[in-house]
């Protein structure tokens, strides 16, 4: 996680979400914060229902989209920072940002759905 973090910050012009499945929200808040995670855009699915939908078999799943809906390539397992940036290819350079990072958003309520 630490390399989506890294890539969440540098790439302000991609949006991430991280969905965390049949997990509560206590114990993600308490894992991102043990690791030193500082993580925007943090969902809840406690059904599974996203995995089911997207025919994810395997966690963790990232799959990437474009900005109209589609979907561009899906990863299965860890990434590596290589593969990482090797997937954000797909979206173009990274495009000029403000130098003050964005504030970190609150995690969503455990009732939000995907």
């Amino acid at each position: 996680m630490p390399v989506l973090q890294k890539a969440q910050h540098e790439r302000q012009d991609v949006t991430f979400l991280f969905v965390n499945q049949a997990e509560s929200m206590q114990s993600v808040s308490t894992f991102l914060m043990t690791q030193g995670l500082n993580l925007n855009n943090v969902l809840f699915d406690g059904t599974g229902q996203l995995a089911q939908s997207v025919g994810s078999m395997a966690l963790p799943t990232t799959l990437l989209y474009s900005a109209d809906g589609r979907l561009l390539g899906t990863h299965l397992g860890e990434l590596s920072e290589a593969s990482l940036a090797r997937a954000l290819e797909n979206f173009g350079p990274p495009k000029p940002t403000s130098a003050a990072p964005a504030p970190r958003k609150p995690l969503c309520p455990s009732t939000a759905t995907c």
